[in-house]
């Protein structure tokens, strides 16, 4: 049962994650960029 909640849940952090690497990438170029990294 458990394993089961773990399989439904993996998709949803997948796509989290992604999301967040999408939304995280661009901020930190701009914050590279204002500090002149």
């Amino acid at each position: 049962m458990q394993l089961e909640c773990r399989l439904q849940m993996l998709p949803a952090l997948f796509v989290s994650h992604v999301v967040n690497l999408h939304v995280l990438a661009p901020v930190a170029a701009v914050v590279a960029e204002t500090h002149g990294i």
